[in-house]
């Protein structure tokens, strides 16, 4: 699997994991030779194009604090669409808060404010967040 392509440009490092819809891969983007996360269904479907328009819709939405795809498309051997996202190196919330167990108020406050900011950019777009949940909050102090 190790060495593989994903269309046409990301090399395959490693498999982290699926989530029952789509797979999250470890990459190495060969245009710009820099690793990436690609994430590959293969249920392309009605929802999966919905998907892919909407997530194309909200990265020009110009919405602030969000992980917007590098690229994203359909991979018509496979039956289904990819979304490649710059990989993240910092920890998740909830890796943040497993290191920092006791955060002071103005912190969680803070971490709260750059969520709910996100959030409110989104719903303002006419979007909604399917999966937020701490593992998927990247925290970047200030």
């Amino acid at each position: 699997m190790a060495g593989e392509i994903i269309a046409e440009r990301f090399a395959l490092l490693k498999t982290r994991g699926g989530n029952g819809i789509a797979f999250t891969h470890l990459v190495e983007d060969t245009l710009h030779g820099r690793r990436a996360v690609v994430k590959v269904s293969d249920k392309l479907g009605l929802v999966g194009l919905e998907y892919l328009k909407a997530v194309n819709m909200l990265a020009e939405s110009g919405v602030e604090g969000l992980l917007l795809p590098l690229e994203g498309g359909l991979l018509e051997e496979e039956g289904g669409y990819y979304l490649a996202f710059p990989e993240v190196v910092e920890p998740s919330l909830e890796d943040y808060l497993r290191m920092r167990p006791r955060l002071a108020t103005r912190e969680i406050l803070e971490i709260m404010d750059r969520v709910l900011t996100a959030l409110d950019g989104m719903h303002r777009a006419g979007f909604l967040h399917l999966f937020l949940e701490p593992r998927n909050v990247f925290y970047l102090p200030r």
